[in-house]
């Protein structure tokens, strides 16, 4: 799974919200979900790793 880049930021939303969201997406959210795909085999062609 990639995660697409949304830039820049929409209409009426601060650019530090933006950074904030991407950071808690890869830092908090993202794990969470190549965790989830690695126990239920979906791999999408990239090495399944548990936890990783």
């Amino acid at each position: 799974m990639t995660m697409p880049f949304l830039w820049p930021p929409f209409r009426d939303v601060p650019t530090s919200k933006t950074i904030d969201d991407i950071k808690r997406l890869t830092e908090e959210i993202m794990p969470k979900v190549k965790a989830s795909r690695a126990r239920l085999g979906i791999c999408s062609g990239q090495r399944c790793t548990a936890g990783a």
